[in-house]
């Protein structure tokens, strides 16, 4: 399937695998545009958009410090914004940025300034963000974003496996090997 600027892809519908996917999305990130990676914990949402190769900004929205309004785009452009003036603060993303896009992992932690500054600056730049499922902001998202991807659970034997080797002492670890 080809990316088409400007056209806005339900979830299930851009259904491609690996390569693929990469191509599409990296073909989207070099269109101005809100792009939503959508799904559970370890199922490489990170990953893919680094995948791509485009140039990035990036920084992760922390639960811990959402109190901090702008955190994660103050980090990304390594530079303070005005809290107090979303069209200011986009203003500033936007040069910034220059002539790459801009990644905000964990965007359900963001908070509600930063979503204010992302949706304010899309129209001008390419923009993903990473979300975590279910989250109470995916309908707030959705209706923004110009391509939503939603990726699957891992399967079951590889998140379970994954769990057991972390709890794991490191000679059990090394023996399993």
């Amino acid at each position: 399937m080809t990316f088409r600027p400007n056209v806005v892809y339900p979830p299930g519908v851009l259904d491609c695998r690996g390569s693929d996917r990469s191509r599409v999305l990296g073909h989207a990130l070099t269109n101005p545009g809100l792009v939503v990676i959508a799904g559970p914990r370890g199922t490489g949402k990170t990953a893919m958009v680094r995948a791509t190769g485009v140039p990035l900004l990036a920084a992760r929205a922390l639960a811990p410090l959402r109190h901090r309004a702008g955190l994660p785009l103050a980090r990304a452009i390594r530079t303070a914004l005005p809290v107090d003036d979303v069209a200011l603060g986009a203003e500033a993303v936007r040069i910034r940025l220059g002539e790459r896009a801009l990644l905000v992992e964990d965007v359900q932690h963001a908070d509600a300034y930063t979503l204010a500054v992302l949706a304010s600056v899309a129209p001008a730049v390419p923009i993903v963000v990473t979300l975590r499922t279910p989250s109470p902001i995916a309908d707030r998202l959705r209706a923004v974003s110009r391509l939503w991807l939603d990726l699957p659970p891992p399967p079951a034997a590889v998140g379970s496996s994954v769990r057991t080797l972390v709890g794991m002492p490191v000679a059990a670890r090394t023996a399993l090997a």
